[in-house]
């Protein structure tokens, strides 16, 4: 290819463009002639030596293309062949591309004449949506639609037109607002760059008691044209007509005085301005507030963790203080002291003694009473028997107990009567909050607190 240089990159836009819009119009092109023949084929006999008995058939056998695919071809050339009926696509319609011409299928004659192949599909895509909007509101309704009395008065739809489409898009009175303050082709193209930044584009407003209205900008050189969508009305402007209009309209030096004078209610962009604020209002306080129970949440997490390390040195010190004290307390337990071994003295040999006078041998003051040996019993060692200090009345204190060394005293005995209270206390304890597990030590309790009683009684019988 000449117009491809030799890093395989094309030499310029242009040439990329020629070439590119070349192999759009053979796409084209081949749409049409696929068409055609599909329909060449439903038309006449000419499959009858195929051995298919239709053209779907041939069509998917031969070529994979399904019924709605055919379907497409043929309506395309249905729609925009030379004459409805040929290989051929006319000049004004080259350039679509198959996309595109597939889109406006549905479109009226009326709309797709005055629509400029530099449109995109997304572009046809949202014309037909408009389209399909309006024709879904009955020719009943639009008249019971109440017309807005400033566009009444008007002379022109494109007055109309201008009125609404402002309305419907209020953040592009601004821009009005400057192209007023200009004249001639400087204003032409101001107002280009507002309505069609790209040269060609298609503007909707919907005027109550009339319709929805389509104005197709096709570059300055060519009339703009307004169309009615219920009817397909269509008029033409020069942008002069148009400059015109808006210099009526507008008669404010501000966007939002100019609103107010037009239609008497609070500027949509003032407002959204307003709203900003007072969002941004609300988000600095929300965040505020989000920060201001971050630092509670901190400061109590501070407090909870010094009052725990307060409890435990309370606990700490309190467990040093009951230690000392339990230490302080306890009584100095008395060591007690052994008594003096006896002097050994030379005894003389006894002399043999009848036996009832051994059995009355008397006991030498100050000692312990010896248990005395039984007739039966063998002179032979006997064993050692632990002596219990309780077997022998005098040697401590009433009511004290001591170790079995019988060095240290221990704890006054606890008496009949406060042995009982503190059984009855006990169970009167378990009756109110024990569980079954002391149930049985309970009644060990009771049985005990009987047999108290029984002993006081007993001890009051006696006295």
């Amino acid at each position: 290819m000449d117009e491809v240089n030799k890093s395989g990159t094309y030499a310029s836009y242009e040439t990329y463009k020629e070439a590119f819009d070349a192999e759009v119009k053979r796409t084209e092109l081949g749409f049409v002639r696929i068409g055609y023949m599909l329909r060449v084929a439903t038309d006449t006999d000419i499959l009858k030596e195929s051995g298919y008995a239709t053209m779907e058939e041939f069509a998917w056998n031969e070529y994979r293309l399904d019924r709605s695919q055919t379907s497409r071809f043929m309506n395309i050339n249905k729609r925009f062949s030379v004459d409805g009926y040929s290989d051929q696509l006319p000049e004004r319609f080259q350039g679509y591309g198959v996309a595109k011409l597939g889109e406006m299928l549905t479109l009226p004659a009326e709309v797709i004449e005055i629509l400029s192949p530099k449109l995109t599909r997304p572009d046809i895509q949202k014309i037909k949506k408009e389209i399909q909007e309006e024709k879904n509101v009955t020719d009943l309704e639009v008249m019971m639609e109440e017309p807005d009395e400033a566009q009444e008065a008007m002379e022109s739809n494109l007055g109309r037109f201008m009125h609404q489409y402002i309305h419907d898009n209020p953040k592009s009175l601004q821009g009005f607002c400057e192209a007023v303050k200009m004249d001639g082709e400087h204003m032409t193209g101001y107002l280009m760059d507002l309505l069609a930044p790209s040269g060609y584009a298609v503007q909707m407003a919907r005027i109550p008691g009339t319709g929805k209205m389509m104005l197709t900008i096709s570059g300055k050189s060519q009339p703009i044209i307004l169309m009615n969508v219920r009817t397909n009305d269509k008029e033409e402007f020069a942008w002069n007509d148009l400059q015109g209009i808006l210099h009526r309209l507008i008669t404010e030096e501000t966007a939002e005085d100019c609103w107010n004078a037009l239609y008497e209610e609070p500027y949509p962009p003032a407002e959204e301005e307003k709203e900003a604020q007072r969002q941004r209002k609300a988000e600095a306080e929300r965040k505020a507030e989000e920060k201001r129970k971050e630092q509670e949440a901190k400061e109590r997490e501070k407090a909870r963790q010094a009052e725990a390390q307060r409890i435990q040195k309370d606990k700490e010190h309190q467990e040093r203080e009951a230690a000392a004290q339990k230490q302080a307390v306890a009584p100095v337990q008395p060591e007690t002291q052994a008594a003096p071994e006896p002097k050994e003295e030379p005894q003389e040999e006894p002399k043999e003694a009848p036996k009832e006078e051994l059995a009355q041998e008397p006991q030498e003051p100050g000692t312990f009473p010896m248990p005395e040996p039984q007739e039966d019993t063998p002179n032979s060692p006997q064993e050692a028997v632990q002596m219990e200090v309780e077997d022998y009345p005098g040697v401590v204190p009433e009511k004290y107990i001591t170790c079995h060394d019988g060095t240290q005293v221990i704890k006054p005995m606890e008496s009949l009567r406060d042995e009982g209270c503190r059984l009855a206390d006990e169970v009167t304890q378990w009756m109110r909050t024990g569980t079954m597990e002391y149930a049985r030590e309970t009644q060990r309790n009771i049985a005990r607190l009987g047999e108290i009683i029984k002993e006081m009684l007993q001890d009051e019988e006696c006295d």
